[in-house]
C-alpha cells in the first residue's frame, strides 16, 4: 500500500518540508492491519541541530539548564548514510479493537550537552556527550497513551545499542552497535563504553491517567531488560570524547534477563515540602518488579573476553510479594531554604523535623533502644541545588548462584557455577542526594543523607522484612546463611565535594557520619525459622575530613583506591550521635564500636571502644579480579593502612601539592564495659599491610 512520507530537512535552523510517496509493508505496521500510515524522516544539516539552552523550569526563577551560549547543546549524525530519525505512525484494527502504533529509529548520532547547570548558580555539573543508535516503538489500543483497565496487549520496545535477546549468553548482552557516554569535568574524563539499554514489554498497559504516565506489564507476562556500562577513565583527557588507549579500564557493570509484575509511574509531583503543605513542582516516579530466575547482575573487568561474575537465580524472601519496590523517587530543583527537613533516624517519617514526629524512642526491636533523631544535611542559607529524593525503597530478594566467566584464552568456555548467595536486602530506604555546581565546573558540592532501617519486631520479621548483609551456602540440603541481620545503616555527608582529578575520581568532605548496627547471626535460608544469634554490633563513625579517590591501575585492569579520615567527636546538632538521656551510656561516646549480648533488652551491657579520635590513611589500595591466565580465578583486595602520625593529611581538593601535615594519634578515649570507664588506648603511629584473597572453593 502507499503511505505519505514527510521528510523534514533541518538546515541553518530552517525546516524545509518535502513530500513524497513511499511503500510501507505490513510488517512495518507492527502486526496491526490498517489503512494508510504516516512516515516521517528527519535529516540534520552538516553542523547538526543546535540549541543554546534547553530549560526545565520548576518555577519562574528555578530551572535545570542544558547548555549555554558558550556551551550549546548539539545533535549531529555520526552515521551520515541515513536520516537522523525515521518515524512511522499507523492506525488499524484487529477486528474488534482499534489500535495505533508508532515505530522510530535513529542513526548513530552524537548528543553533545556542553554544560548542565542551574538557574542563578554559577558553574556547571560538567559536559556530557552521548553516542548512540537505537529504536523505539509503542503500540496501544484507542490511542498511543490510552489507559484502558479492561484491555491488555499494549507494548513498547526501547533498544539502544542493537541488543538481540536471541544472542544473550553468560557474560554478554548480544549488542551489535553499543554506544558511549562521556562525562568531563575540567580536563579529566569518565567514559562509559559498551553502553546498551534494552526494554521490551509485549503485553501490558501504557498511557496517562489522573496519576500520571503508567507502564505496566500484564500479570503472568515477562519483560526483557538489559543494561551495560564499561567504565574507563582518562585522567588528563588526552582522548577527548573518544575511547583510546589513554582510557584505562575501571569496571564493567550490567543487568540481563526477564522481569515480571513490572509497574512504572511518572508524574509531575516533586518531593514533599518541608511543612507538609504539598509537593514541589518537580518530577516524581515509582517503580516495582519481580525478578525472573534468569535475571542476572553482571560485574567484572572491561574490554573483550574479560573476567566477569554473574549473580543470578534470585530468591524472594518469604512474606514479601515484590522483589524491588520504589514507591517514591523525586527530582527537584531546591530554592534557597528548601529541603532542610531531613530524614528521621529511628522512625519511618519523611519530613520529620517539620511535623515534629521524629521524637521519642525509635521503632522496632533494635531502634526502640535508641532515641529517634532528625538527620539534616542542608541549611536554610544553602544555595539552590538539584535534589534526588528516595522514600521507602525495599529490595527483598537475593541471588542464590554465582557464575564465574573467564574467556581470556577460550571464548567458548562455559561459566563455572557455584551455589553461593550474596545477600544484600534493604528495608525502608530513604535518601536525599543534593548537588550544586561549583564555579570552576570541575567539581560539584554533594550533600547526602541516607538511611535504611529495620523497623520490625521479632526475629522472623526482622529477617524477612529487614536490611541484611550476608553470605550463604545454597547447595541442596545446606541452604545456610550468616552475616548481619536486621541491620540499620546511616550515611550523612555535608559540605562534600565530588569531581574528576588527575589522580582519579575524588570525594572530599569536612563533615561525615556513618553508623551501622545489627545482629550478627545465621540460620536456614530463605525462611530462617530459627535465628542463631551471636552478638549485636553497633558502630558510629564521625569525621571532620574524609577523602576517597578511585582510579584505574596504570597497567592491567585493576581498580585502585586511596583515602584518608580524621576521626573526631563532632557534636553537631541534628547530625552527630546524640547523648543518651537514659541507660548505661549517658555520656558523649562520639565515634565508637560496641559489641553486646544478642538480646535487645540488654544492649546497654556491652563492651565498647568509645570516644575514638585520630587519623587513618589508606594507600596503595587495589581491587583486582584475576583469571586463570594469571594463575587462578580470584578476587584480590590489598592496601596499606597508616595510623596516627604515620598518616598524612591530603591536600585540599584541586591542590596538587601542599605542606605535609602529620595525622593525630589514633586513640580510644574510653574502653568501657556496661558504660563503666576501664581506661584508654593509644596507637601513636603504625602501618598495617593487608591483603584479602577470595577464590572458588576447591572440592
Amino acid at each position: 500500500m502507499k503511505a505519505l512520507a514527510l521528510a523534514i530537512l533541518l538546515s541553518s535552523g530552517v525546516a524545509h518540508p518535502v513530500l513524497a510517496l513511499d511503500d510501507i509493508t505490513d510488517g512495518e505496521l507492527a502486526d496491526i492491519s490498517g489503512q494508510d500510515g504516516l512516515s516521517l524522516s528527519f535529516t540534520d544539516p552538516a553542523v547538526g541541530v543546535q540549541a543554546n539552552t534547553i530549560q526545565w523550569q520548576t518555577t519562574a526563577t528555578n530551572g535545570l539548564e542544558l547548555g549555554s551560549a558558550a556551551t550549546p547543546v548539539n545533535l549531529k549524525r555520526i552515521d551520515t548514510s541515513r536520516p537522523l530519525i525515521n518515524a512511522q505512525l499507523d492506525a488499524g484494527s484487529d477486528g474488534t479493537t482499534p489500535w495505533v502504533s508508532l515505530n522510530t529509529d535513529w542513526a548513530n548520532s552524537r548528543l553533545d550537552i556542553g554544560s548542565i547547570g542551574l538557574t542563578g548558580v554559577s558553574g556547571s555539573f560538567g559536559r556530557y556527550v552521548i553516542d548512540a543508535a537505537g529504536t523505539f516503538s509503542v503500540r496501544n489500543s484507542g490511542g498511543i497513551l490510552n489507559v484502558n483497565s479492561a484491555t491488555w496487549g499494549a507494548g513498547t520496545t526501547i533498544n539502544i545499542g542493537g541488543v538481540n535477546p536471541a544472542l544473550w549468553t553468560p557474560g554478554t548482552l548480544g549488542a551489535s552497535t553499543p554506544g558511549q557516554i562521556y562525562w568531563r569535568q575540567g580536563t579529566s574524563e569518565l567514559s562509559m563504553g559498551d553502553y546498551t539499554f534494552f526494554f521490551d514489554m509485549t503485553d501490558g498497559r501504557i498511557g496517562v491517567d489522573n496519576n500520571g504516565l503508567l507502564v505496566q506489564s500484564k500479570p503472568g507476562s515477562k519483560i526483557k531488560f538489559a543494561l551495560s556500562l564499561d567504565f574507563t577513565y582518562d585522567a588528563t583527557g588526552t582522548s577527548s570524547f573518544a575511547i583510546t588507549g589513554a582510557d584505562k579500564s575501571m569496571l564493567y557493570w550490567g543487568w540481563r534477563g526477564h522481569q515480571t509484575d513490572f509497574t512504572l509511574r511518572l508524574n509531575g509531583k516533586g518531593r514533599v515540602k518541608d511543612d507538609n503543605s504539598g509537593n514541589l513542582n518537580g518530577l516524581g516516579a515509582s517503580l516495582a518488579f519481580n525478578y525472573d530466575p534468569d535475571f542476572v547482575w553482571i560485574i567484572g573487568e572491561g574490554g573483550t573476553n574479560p573476567f566477569k561474575i554473574e549473580f543470578g537465580n534470585w530468591t524472594l524472601l518469604p512474606g514479601n510479594t515484590m522483589a524491588y519496590n520504589l514507591p517514591s523517587v523525586t527530582l527537584d530543583q531546591l530554592d534557597v531554604g528548601q529541603g532542610v527537613a531531613g530524614l528521621c533516624w529511628g522512625q519511618n517519617t519523611i519530613s520529620a523535623a517539620a511535623n515534629g514526629t521524629c521524637t521519642g524512642t525509635g521503632t522496632g526491636s533494635a531502634a526502640s533502644n535508641f532515641a529517634a533523631q532528625p538527620i539534616k544535611v542542608r541549611a536554610a542559607a544553602d544555595a539552590k541545588a538539584l535534589a534526588l529524593g528516595v522514600r521507602d525503597m525495599t529490595l527483598s530478594a537475593y541471588s542464590s548462584t554465582v557464575d564465574l566467566i573467564d574467556r581470556t584464552s577460550n571464548a567458548a568456555k562455559a561459566p563455572q557455577r557455584y551455589n553461593w548467595a550474596l545477600i544484600y536486602t534493604f528495608a525502608n530506604l530513604d535518601a536525599d542526594i543534593i548537588v550544586t555546581p561549583v564555579a570552576s565546573s570541575d567539581r560539584m558540592r554533594l550533600d547526602l543523607a541516607l538511611t535504611t532501617q529495620t523497623l520490625e519486631t521479632g526475629d522472623t520479621n526482622r529477617w524477612q522484612k529487614g536490611t541484611n548483609f550476608m553470605i550463604g551456602d545454597t547447595d541442596p540440603g545446606v541452604n545456610q546463611g550468616i552475616g548481619l541481620i536486621g541491620a540499620d545503616v546511616l550515611m550523612a555527608v555535608r559540605n562534600g565535594t565530588l569531581g574528576q582529578t588527575a589522580s582519579g575520581i575524588k570525594f572530599d568532605s569536612s563533615q561525615v557520619r556513618y553508623q551501622l548496627r545489627g545482629m550478627i547471626a545465621g540460620g536456614a535460608i530463605p525462611a530462617m525459622p530459627v535465628m542463631q544469634k551471636m552478638a549485636y554490633i553497633d558502630m558510629n563513625l564521625e569525621a571532620d575530613r574524609f577523602v576517597l579517590t578511585l582510579a584505574p591501575a596504570a597497567t592491567g585492569k585493576a581498580l585502585t583506591y586511596s583515602g584518608f579520615i580524621n576521626i573526631i567527636n563532632s557534636n553537631i546538632a541534628d547530625f552527630s550521635n546524640p547523648v543518651p538521656t537514659a541507660g548505661n551510656h549517658m555520656h558523649d561516646d562520639g565515634t565508637y564500636l560496641s559489641l553486646s549480648e544478642p538480646n535487645f533488652s540488654k544492649l546497654g551491657v556491652d563492651f565498647r571502644f568509645a570516644d575514638i579520635t585520630g587519623s587513618v590513611e589508606v594507600t596503595d589500595g587495589k581491587v583486582d579480579l584475576q583469571g586463570e591466565s594469571e594463575g587462578q580465578f580470584r578476587l584480590l583486595i590489598s592496601n596499606n593502612i597508616k595510623v596516627g602520625s604515620t598518616a598524612t593529611h591530603p591536600c585540599a581538593f584541586g591542590v596538587a601539592s601542599c605542606t605535609a601535615v602529620a595525622g593525630a594519634p589514633l586513640q580510644v578515649g574510653r574502653l568501657e564495659f556496661g558504660g563503666k570507664d576501664l581506661g584508654a588506648l593509644v596507637m601513636p603511629s603504625g602501618i598495617i599491610r593487608a591483603q584479602v584473597t577470595m577464590m572458588p572453593q576447591v572440592p
